[in-house]
């Protein structure tokens, strides 16, 4: 007797291709430098192209991406203080950078509609802290009201940093997230929507930020700057030396992607724009079926999702039963920062009523572009089978 068993939903999946891994065997055998070099070079040009920016920085990670952007502007000396804000819900890799850097952070709740940072409560903060720096991820792909987001920064003069990992072309207005402030991080980790295995990306369209993230990257050396920014140091600096042992500058990191992760990255940006259209069409068809359930509200054109995300009462008999028909799912992949450990221990409690809500009850459930409009309805099926919804 033979039992049909459906098939089995995963809550992300790789965007390599079998293509993918011959083509890259093929290029391994052919030989040559695996570490940074022409297909890094190459990358960098093509996404920035792609996203619409001047300029793009290759690391090994979207955490290490947060941590140059930051430590770029302090070392920059663009930073007025060292105040920042941060949303309750985020990754705890968007906080912990300025934590390590010395930074004083705030956060601030979400809105209960998307799931971003509550804009009433952040004009607050800025009035009465007067940070420097605003860093804004964006929940699960999708954007707040970024017309007001800019004025507010503008107005206050704060500098904007966007976590972009998981909003890879998302879209208001036809401009992509990341493209807003002053420079913005995406994850490569396998599972987003543009995969190098392993990787980070960080992006803007300043120059001199530009030059000093190169050097942060590369253990501080000055060999990875332009002459540009060479001849300035040495007017400045006068005793160095941009000879073989030019010196590291700044207190830099080895934080170098590699030649594979950049190969990897480079075929699937023709892929890009169907797989987005693809995130696009499930997200559409789970809010749909789902009727009333709650799903996050933006005017965005575009919302490149990483996963969809609800609320629920009883999560965990949620996520149980989904595993047990083959549905992979789990806690809202951004947490309320005041509730982990390492904010408590710091700063104590921290009320965030809208972030913690979420933290309670909030519900990813996969919509990645090798998923169809039937696995989709399938998904909200079986919610709609065991959710309370919240």
């Amino acid at each position: 007797m033979y039992v049909l068993r459906s098939k089995e939903i995963k809550l992300s999946e790789t965007a390599l291709s079998v293509g993918d891994r011959a083509a890259l065997a093929d290029w391994i055998a052919t030989g040559g430098s695996l570490t940074r070099g022409v297909q890094t070079h190459a990358f960098e040009r093509e996404i920035a192209t792609w996203l619409g920016v001047r300029h793009a920085v290759m690391v090994n990670s979207g955490a290490s991406a947060n941590l140059v952007m930051a430590y770029a502007l302090k070392e920059g000396g663009r930073l007025r203080n060292m105040r920042a804000i941060v949303p309750a819900l985020s990754r705890p890799t968007t906080v912990a950078p300025l934590l390590q850097l010395g930074f004083q952070v705030s956060l601030c709740d979400c809105d209960a509609q998307s799931l971003n940072i509550d804009l009433d409560q952040l004009e607050r903060a800025l009035e009465a802290e007067k940070p420097a720096l605003l860093i804004l991820p964006y929940t699960l792909g999708v954007p707040g009201d970024m017309a007001r987001v800019v004025d507010l920064c503008a107005h206050h003069d704060v500098i904007l940093l966007e976590d972009a990992r998981e909003a890879m072309g998302s879209a208001m207005s036809t401009q992509k997230l990341g493209t807003f402030g002053t420079a913005a991080s995406f994850s490569l980790r396998d599972g987003y929507q543009l995969s190098t295995v392993e990787g980070g990306l960080i992006v803007t369209n300043d120059d001199d930020l530009h030059q000093v993230m190169l050097s942060l990257r590369a253990y501080g050396n000055a060999a990875e700057f332009g002459p540009d920014r060479r001849n300035q140091l040495q007017q400045r600096l006068g005793h160095v030396n941009f000879g073989a042992q030019s010196g590291c500058l700044h207190a830099g990191f080895g934080l170098n992607g590699s030649e594979i992760n950049a190969f990897l990255g480079r075929r699937q940006i023709p892929r890009l724009d169907g797989a987005i259209d693809r995130r696009m069409r499930n997200r559409d068809v789970l809010k749909t079926v789902l009727g009333d359930m709650f799903s996050q509200e933006s005017a965005a054109e575009v919302t490149s999702c990483n996963a969809f995300g609800t609320l629920v009462h009883n999560r965990e008999e949620v996520v149980d039963y989904l595993r047990h028909s083959r549905v992979d799912s789990r806690a809202l992949i951004a947490p309320n920062i005041a509730r982990l450990p390492f904010w408590y221990a710091q700063m104590g409690k921290t009320p965030m009523p809208v972030a913690d809500r979420v933290h309670d009850m909030g519900l990813s459930l996969p919509l990645h572009s090798g998923l169809t409009e039937m696995e989709m309805v399938r998904i909200a099926d079986l919610l709609h089978r065991v959710a309370d919804p919240g």
